[in-house]
């Protein structure tokens, strides 16, 4: 099916909506040269805040009755006090230390977070939560995404469709579609998918692949794409008329706030209760969207609580450089109401006489490499090759040097890492390393 056949390019009107609803809307003529009526993008306000309701309940709870103590296990102690296991949201992920360059480093294992139902995890976990909590007969007709195809939004996005279509009859017209956009394949991945990318396929993702052209035409922009959808792209043509919600490339949308609010809790109670002085939570960043949102939450519960400002988010670049990330963090603050100002978190920059730029996304890289080993072998921290290695190898030359460089967001603090999973792609990512001739063959997994 071509792209002309599944879309009408029939003008439409895009509404910008308040900064608390994750639906940004299109009102979508309608067409009658199909056998088909053309559906439209999501025009019902969600109140997330009814739909949060019993999360946030559980949540609280639970918080309640476990203290920090319990969610920590330090690396160098014979006990182990938290099970390497899944751990199903609400409740909240592991605390782990590790001691690198002699210097502890907290390790919030969100790669631990399984969503119920679509079990996504990680770091989309988080960001699909609110999603994942639309009841069945509330959720939307369609899906629509774009990205890489080995992306985890991708996947966690074709999982927790897959799960609403879990009770909805195989033969019925209401089950629900992810339609997914992509640039041409390569030809060995058209062949043989593989990764990500093959377990979306069988979770029933309905792939649209582009030219890089008319991808970087449609979905491109100043800010590296939009978090609205493209003037150009009109939503699927659906059998029963439905409704489609666009989501933005990595899951970066508003109603992302919902899973990233509950992790800015966590943190939170845990430094007050163990923790003393400045506190770095570095994260692996993307789109920008996890570090905004991350840092604006703690501010306003460090507001709220009227301590002082002692928890800084500190996003280290995987896509694109620091002045790419900048721009994204800013285009989304805004966005969401902020004055691009207190809640930009800071920047992790590569340390002069190390690795001297940032690596480029998603290509093999031998420091990388290097890193992914030596984590896994000396500190039984397993990361994937993407967005964990990386980070890591920016950060390691800082921690070799203790705290010599003054001028860095890691100095003086304590350093929190953010594991947001990924794991799942290692296989797919490690081929790549073997394609490379950079690996032999017993290490792909």
């Amino acid at each position: 099916m071509t792209i002309g056949t599944l879309l009408s390019r029939t003008a439409d009107a895009w509404v910008m909506t308040n900064h608390r609803t994750p639906y940004r809307i299109a009102i979508a003529a309608a067409a009658t040269k199909h056998s088909y009526s053309f559906g439209s993008w999501c025009n019902t306000m969600m109140d997330w805040d009814e739909i949060a309701k019993p999360y946030e309940s559980v949540r609280a709870e639970v918080l309640l009755q476990k203290s920090s103590k319990e969610l920590i296990k330090d690396h160098n102690c014979a006990n182990l006090i938290v099970p390497k296991k899944a751990v199903a949201s609400p409740y909240p992920s592991p605390m782990e230390a590790i001691l690198v360059h002699n210097r502890r480093v907290l390790v919030k294992r969100d790669d631990l977070l399984r969503l119920p139902g679509s079990n996504a995890s990680g770091n989309k976990a988080r960001k699909m939560l609110a999603l994942s909590l639309i009841s069945t007969d509330e959720f939307p007709d369609a899906v629509v995404s774009f990205g890489g195809p080995q992306s985890n939004a991708m996947v966690s996005l074709a999982a927790i469709v897959a799960a609403k279509n879990a009770d909805i009859d195989p033969s019925s017209d209401e089950r629900k579609r992810f339609i997914y956009y992509t640039k041409k394949l390569p030809r060995y991945l058209r062949k043989q998918p593989n990764g990500n990318l093959l377990r979306a396929k069988s979770l029933g993702m309905e792939l649209i692949e582009m030219s890089h052209d008319e991808y970087r035409n449609i979905f491109g922009g100043p800010s590296g794409g939009s978090s609205q959808p493209p003037a150009d792209l009109d939503p699927p043509i659906l059998t029963n008329g439905g409704k489609s919600l666009w989501v933005p490339q990595g899951g970066a949308f508003e109603a992302a706030v919902l899973g990233i609010r509950s992790l800015a809790q966590e943190i939170v109670m845990f430094w007050e209760e163990d923790g003393e002085g400045a506190l770095a939570v570095v994260v692996p960043s993307g789109t920008g969207t996890t570090v905004v949102l991350l840092q604006k939450e703690i501010n306003h519960i460090l507001n709220d609580k009227c301590l002082l400002p002692q928890i800084r988010v500190v996003a280290v670049p995987c896509v694109g450089d620091d002045e790419y990330l900048l721009r994204q963090m800013k285009s989304l603050d805004k966005v969401t109401g902020g004055n691009m100002k207190e809640n930009i978190p800071d920047i992790l920059r590569p340390l002069i006489g190390a690795q001297r730029k940032y690596f480029t996304f998603g290509e093999p890289h031998a420091v990388i490499l290097d890193t992914y080993r030596n984590m896994k072998d000396r500190y039984g921290l397993h990361l994937d090759l993407i967005y964990g290695s990386p980070v890591w190898s920016i950060i390691l030359p800082y921690l070799e040097m203790g705290d010599k460089i003054i001028d860095c967001p890691l100095s003086g603090k304590q350093i929190m890492y953010l594991h947001c999973g990924g794991l799942e792609g290692i296989s797919s990512q490690l081929t790549r390393y073997k394609h490379k001739k950079m690996i032999m063959d017993d290490e792909v997994q």
